[in-house]
């Protein structure tokens, strides 16, 4: 008998060996069957043998359980239609997915969900008592969302003057559809009309402001230079793929700050691409610059002027600065940070700059409009940190890093290893097609000098009023001293009619305590409201003094306005005469 049962159970479908075995599963133990019957029983077969001779009988077959019911037409509407309710979701802006197979897509706004699916399912759940809508389970309820239903995503480090232009905007339109407003409503609107007029002015000096950084960067010459510069939030050493608590708490920082160098691409300016249309072979124009990096890391985490300057200066006196040929003109962009960029002590490292060691470069100094001085150093920050988070997840990579030198090496090795991968997808590209671009990355240590006993500063009244800066000589000095020989000139923007003149006068600030106790008085900060906004444009208004008519057939000069030493402005000599 267990020959017979042993040769029917080999031959039969995996789905009835567990059947047939149960016919002796509760007589013999597994030990039995496997050494005196030889049938191979593992015990996974033998535990479900038991099972199925114990509660379906022996030799009953144990189907498993399947699930035939299928929700109707009527229920999965309901569930989806659930799901735009305005408690449960909100459209999102500008964004939009397609849904659907080949030419049949459609376009749909993408909506967001406004809590999470858990509580989205509570709130089915009491319609559901309460309004007889079908019930269903949560992996139903969660299997039939749509696809244009998304997790809410934070936008965070906004504008706030944007964000606050947008939030009284609405505010207005609510106000304007009413048909009877009160006093104060009607005071209330046309205090948010003053203010939106102010708000206007900052998106449109924002889109010219980045307009001109576009332009400068397209038509750069042989022998330009676009320099963009921005400070890295500071980066914690001491991680590996093994970390103890004593390393998450004593992390040793390193403050990063780039400068990227936008220079003319020499190489070939033409694209060949194939062109869908007509199989030919078609010119596109490409970027005509090239970008190379230089990334100072050090242990110093003051982000102050001093590091900023120090930071310019090597570069300049560097090997690789002088590779590049620099040799018109420079532009240097920044933000408004107010630490280190917005700062006295700066101007007076540009008049330093402009008037020694760049003297035969035509140097502008420009700043992007405030909370929108994203540049191409963050993309750099973003590549930076992911180098050392795939180093650090990795198990060839144990120890962690500490020094300063061992983390520029890390860095200086992933920026090989990417440009060797650039190398290998070039060689099986086409020859029709650009090859993809080389990063170009030169670090430095930066090492904090002694702290100084007393800082120079250039000071000028309202500066952060405008945006773009120069040197030009000073016609009217009484002699060649370096305050008097040069004469630092401010506008609202490049293309603006009206410039400000300001007196190099440079002062001398003692540093009491830190670094940071020297730039300290200069910085320009207060709290966002629009009367900064209206403040800055005053400003602008009572420097900006009327052009005077010329003669017939002689061009009109620009005019100019000086601010006394006082702080007061007045009439330029020219311009009077």
């Amino acid at each position: 008998v267990m020959a017979n049962i042993k040769s029917l159970r080999d031959n039969s479908p995996n789905i009835s060996k567990n059947t047939i075995l149960s016919c002796v599963a509760s007589e013999f133990s597994r030990e039995t069957l496997n050494q005196r019957f030889k049938v191979n029983v593992s015990a996974k077969s033998f535990t479900k043998a038991r099972k199925i001779a114990k509660t379906k009988g022996i030799g009953k077959f144990f189907k498993r359980k399947t699930v035939t019911k299928k929700l109707s037409v009527d229920t999965v509407n309901t569930i989806r239609e659930f799901y735009y309710n305005e408690d449960i979701t909100r459209e999102a802006a500008n964004r939009t997915v397609k849904i659907g197979k080949g030419n049949n897509k459609v376009t749909i706004a993408v909506r967001y969900l406004q809590s999470s699916m858990r509580n989205a399912y509570l709130q089915y759940c009491e319609k559901v008592d309460n309004e007889d809508y079908p019930c269903v389970s949560f992996s139903s309820f969660r299997n039939l969302k749509p696809k244009e239903i998304k997790k809410a995503k934070r936008d965070t480090d906004l504008c706030p003057i944007c964000v606050e232009g947008k939030r009284i905007r609405a505010l207005k339109n609510n106000l304007e559809r009413r048909l009877n407003l009160s006093d104060e409503e009607i005071k209330q609107l046309n205090d948010i009309t003053a203010n939106l007029q102010a708000i206007d002015r900052h998106i449109e000096l924002e889109r010219t402001l980045r307009a001109e950084f576009n332009k400068q960067k397209t038509s750069l010459r042989k022998g330009d230079a676009v320099l963009v510069m921005d400070f890295k939030e500071n980066m914690g050493l001491g991680k590996g793929q093994q970390e103890s608590s004593r390393n998450f708490y004593n992390s040793p920082h390193r403050s990063v700050f780039t400068i990227a160098v936008y220079t003319k691409d020499d190489s070939n300016t033409t694209d060949f691409r194939n062109n869908n249309n007509n199989n030919k072979k078609q010119d596109n124009q490409k970027k005509n610059y090239k970008i190379n990096y230089f990334t100072f890391i050090s242990e110093c985490l003051d982000h102050d002027s001093g590091f900023v300057l120090d930071c310019l200066n090597t570069l300049v006196e560097s090997d690789k600065w002088k590779k590049l040929n620099i040799t018109r003109n420079i532009n240097l962009w920044m933000d408004n940070a107010p630490q280190h960029f917005r700062t006295f002590e700066l101007l007076y490292g540009y008049f330093k700059l402009a008037t020694e060691k760049l003297h035969s470069n035509s140097l502008h100094l420009n700043y992007f409009a405030e909370y929108h001085g994203k540049c191409v150093c963050d993309s750099h920050f973003s590549l930076l940190s992911r180098y050392y988070r795939d180093y650090t997840m990795s198990k060839d990579y144990k120890d962690p890093i500490y020094s300063t030198d061992s983390f520029i090496k890390l860095l200086e090795n992933s920026v090989a290893n990417s440009n060797l991968c650039v190398e290998k997808l070039n060689q099986k590209r086409k020859e029709t097609t650009s090859p993809y671009p080389y990063l170009h990355v030169k670090f430095f240590k930066y090492e904090r000098k002694l702290v100084p006993s007393s800082v120079n500063q250039i000071k000028a009244n309202g500066f952060t009023s405008f945006y773009h800066f120069f040197l030009s000589r000073n016609d009217n000095a009484v002699n060649d001293s370096e305050n008097e020989s040069y004469v630092l000139n401010a506008k609202v923007h490049k293309g603006h009619p009206f410039t400000h003149e300001y007196k190099t006068k440079i002062t001398l600030k003692l540093n009491e305590k830190k670094t940071k106790q020297g730039w300290s008085e200069s910085q320009q900060t207060e709290e966002f409201s629009v009367a900064s906004l209206l403040r800055k444009e005053n400003f602008v208004k009572e420097c900006a003094i009327d052009r005077p008519k010329r003669g017939r057939g002689r061009p009109r000069k620009e005019t100019t306005s000086k601010t006394t030493p006082n702080g007061t402005s007045g009439r330029s000599s020219k311009s009077s005469t």
